[in-house]
């Protein structure tokens, strides 16, 4: 999903492997089935005066239709091509554990904070700490996820 010349990358995994052996991937869902990271950047984008902007390719949800990830799968000569969304969450022991991860974890949102004064900065921050308080739980706070897994066989 972040890597540029995806189709020449995954025609040299191909390549690489045996006969036979299977390449596997990772990669993030369609934004709307990650909210609260979709909400983050678009509360960024936001307060620093940027309209709603569409994911870009490369980046972290160009591969999050599965359609998309098996075309990219099929165009570099994998077969037997599998694609499964795989449900998993995310468990903090506190929202502020969650805004840490959050604040350390999202390299995206800095083109958008730099250019903010520090009194915007944490305008965003606590609007996204609000977005978030709808995770939390008695144990936690606890954030759906989801991934797609891609399977090919050369």
């Amino acid at each position: 999903m972040l890597i540029p010349e995806r189709d020449k990358a995954l025609a040299g995994i191909r390549r690489a492997l045996k006969p036979g052996k299977k390449f596997a991937v990772v990669v993030m869902p369609r934004a709307e089935k990650l909210s609260h990271i979709a909400a983050s950047l678009d509360i960024a984008r936001r307060h620093a005066g940027l309209p709603p902007a569409p994911f870009e390719d490369p980046g972290m949800f160009a591969l999050g239709d599965p359609a998309v990830l098996r075309a990219a799968f099929e165009r570099a000569g994998f077969r037997e091509v599998a694609i499964e969304a795989v449900a998993s969450e995310q468990r903090f022991p506190s929202l502020a554990a969650a805004m840490e991860q959050r604040r350390n974890t999202l390299p995206e949102m800095q083109p958008y904070l730099a250019g903010l004064s520090d009194a915007e900065r944490d305008a965003v921050w606590d609007e996204i700490e609000q977005f978030m308080r709808q995770f939390e739980r008695a144990d936690g706070v606890v954030v759906p996820h989801e991934r797609l897994l891609g399977v090919g066989t050369k």
